[in-house]
């Protein structure tokens, strides 16, 4: 289109590339006041001003005018499109009484243009596909010639080429467009499905690895396309096995676990791997100390450090001359004079050793780990005394001197002790000086009264299992000191029965209310935070310091009431049914039993390999009741 104007004088035509447009300016000399050029001016000259890019102007003289003025005629071809509009001008020069003055005349030319529409203008497709568009030109004869190129908005989800031709890449939504050379534009918006999975599969189905050792697991979801690759990665036991995000399995427990990868995208396809986590074999041992001179009478404490740090740090002790040096779990006690060799052994099958040497000068009387030996305290010296102070030789389990405030039990040759515990109210759940640590399971914290009643002064031996049932279920075997474990509420409750008729007694399960006065030390409690102390590793075999494995009772500090290992070791089942919080206790609490029906029973105490955090005093758990595991024990109430 081409117009040109002169106040307010306009003229149009519509051009395509290589037609022209011809036109005169008004003639100066003629009446035309409404143009604002009066009779009489006297003709200078005239110019022309345009793009010489995209025109082409041919100037001449209208014969058909009487005028002085020449090229006064200018045709315009147009040689190239152009988006928008651009000018061409023609400017007059006149003299007027002397003064040269000008007007200008200014044409506003615009290329016809070309429409597009594109076929369909929205369409469905599947990762994958390819669909080719259609598109019309209107008017479909230009010059030039009409052309199209085309543009994806996101080449993530659809490509396409110079032809037209859309392909899916992934799910999302995506516009094509296409643009002609008259930069006319249409558009097609493409959606593509996404594809579900259909299968998935790990690089492994089973492995084997140490504890604190780590191996990658891949899972691979096909088909190729499918649009979610992600998975989420679970462990069935934490305890045993981790897992990351990244496909990371890492062994922290002795035990089998199932590690599980499960699809993202809805399809809920999943893929496993059994994991087994061995204990680290040992590779060297040393001791902290290589030669001890001492005095008959005195003792010394060596520390077996086991190397690498994932393994199991157990050793036995011997010495090659008890006459001089005895050693019991690592103490060795000053005999007679001489020299002898003090030797630790792994006991992971390794049998590696480290020495020292003692050497014993004259000096004071030699103790006597064994007292009077009268082991068990009842009285007289008996082959269960003799028993028991060998295996304190043999197997460093040091015998537990009865007090008073105890009466001791023997069942066909295995002692045990029960702490009589005196009667008190005392405030249960989350106290002070658990702090931040408490959770809302030990909340609302509340008074509880109880009567007097007695509880074991140790968790329930391997030996007093093995004597009472008759087997050991425990994996932690090589040591009869140990804590049974791999026993179930109901096998407690079995084991409770016959204890009960050997000895015509009424043993039981403690109460949960019961569990936490006695380890909080009854009513000689200190306000400790774990069974004994604030300092857990003074009280406690738990993760950071038990090489994932059970230890001999009685091996750490008691608590206030002369009660082993009620922080850690093992978990403790109690007879209570288990609920969430306190929120169901209502009216004043005196000797409590928790809820009248379940599908939980509570654990307390923690154990060997749990955080600190979870062997604190108020620190709750629970336990389906047919459930065994080698973390998870029992102790007597009486």
């Amino acid at each position: 289109m081409l117009c040109y104007s002169i106040n307010g004088f306009s003229e149009t035509a519509n051009l395509w590339v290589g037609e022209s447009w011809t036109f005169s300016p008004v003639p100066l000399h003629t009446t035309r006041w409404d143009q604002g050029i009066p009779i009489g001016y006297n003709h200078l000259d005239l110019t022309w001003s345009y793009d010489q890019t995209y025109f082409s102007l041919t100037l001449t003289d209208n014969d058909d005018d009487d005028s002085t003025e020449k090229n006064n005629v200018a045709t315009v071809t147009l040689k190239h499109i152009f988006p928008g509009e651009k000018m061409i001008t023609c400017t007059y020069y006149y003299n007027y009484m002397g003064n040269k003055i000008y007007n200008t005349i200014t044409y506003y030319v615009v290329c016809n243009k070309v429409g597009i529409t594109l076929y369909p203008t929205s369409m469905t497709m599947d990762i994958g596909d390819t669909q080719t568009l259609q598109w019309q030109f209107s008017p479909a004869q230009s010059n030039p010639a009409p052309q199209a190129s085309f543009t994806s908005s996101d080449h993530s989800v659809a490509t396409v080429d110079l032809y037209g031709k859309v392909t899916a890449i992934s799910a999302g939504t995506a516009t094509i467009t296409a643009t002609t050379n008259y930069w006319t534009t249409a558009t097609c918006q493409v959606t593509v499905n996404p594809t579900l999975a259909t299968s998935i599969s790990l690089n492994q189905t089973s492995i084997s690895l140490p504890i604190g050792s780590t191996q990658t697991l891949i899972a691979t979801v096909l088909p190729s396309v499918a649009s979610d690759k992600t998975v989420t990665w679970s462990s069935s036991d934490e305890n045993i096995a981790t897992i990351d995000a990244n496909g990371n399995v890492t062994g922290v427990g002795i035990g089998n676990a199932t590690i599980t990868a499960t699809t993202n995208d809805g399809s809920n396809l999943s893929a496993s791997c059994s994991v087994n986590v061995t204990q680290v074999s040992a590779t060297s041992i040393r001791l902290d100390q290589s030669e001890v001179e001492m005095t008959v009478g005195q003792d010394v404490k060596l520390t077996a450090t086991v190397l690498p740090s994932g393994s199991s740090q157990r050793v036995t002790w011997s010495s090659s001359d008890p006459s001089v040096a005895k050693v019991v779990g690592g103490t060795v006690y000053a005999q007679d004079m001489g020299e002898c060799l003090i030797t630790a052994r792994t006991l992971d099958g390794t049998n590696l050793t480290a020495d020292c040497l003692i050497m014993v000068y004259p000096g004071g009387e030699t103790p006597s780990p064994a007292g009077s030996g009268d082991v068990n305290g009842d009285g007289i010296v008996s082959i269960t005394d003799v028993t028991s102070l060998i295996d304190y030789l043999l197997n460093g389990t040091a015998p537990i001197t009865p007090t008073g405030n105890t009466k001791t039990y023997t069942v066909n040759g295995v002692t045990f002790t029960m702490v009589n515990v005196e009667g008190g109210t005392f405030t249960m759940g989350a106290t002070p000086e658990q702090g931040d640590d408490a959770t809302n399971f030990e909340k609302p914290a509340h008074q509880v009264t109880l009567s007097s009643f007695s509880i074991g002064q140790t968790e329930v031996t391997q030996a007093l299992w093995l004597a009472v049932m008759g087997t050991n279920p425990s994996e932690f075997t090589g040591n009869l000191q140990n804590p049974v474990e791999m026993v179930s509420w109901d096998d407690c409750q079995e084991f409770i029965t016959r204890l009960n008729v050997l000895t015509g007694k009424s043993f039981r399960l403690p109460t949960e209310a019961e569990w936490e006065y006695a380890a909080r030390g009854g009513n000689k409690s200190q306000g400790n935070k774990y069974a004994g102390s604030s300092n857990i590793d003074e009280v406690c075999w738990y993760t950071d310091n038990s090489d994932a494995t059970t230890h001999a009772v009685a091996t750490k500090s008691p608590n206030e009431l002369e009660l082993y290992d009620m922080s850690g070791n093992v978990y403790e089942r109690c007879q209570d049914w288990y609920y969430e919080d306190y929120s169901f206790i209502s009216g004043e609490q005196i000797n409590p039993t928790g809820p009248d029906s379940g599908t939980l029973r509570v654990m307390r105490g923690g154990s060997y390999m749990i955080d600190a955090n979870r062997c604190r005093v108020s620190r709750r758990g629970y336990i389906t009741p047919t459930l065994k595991r080698n973390y998870i024990g029992l102790r007597l109430a009486l």
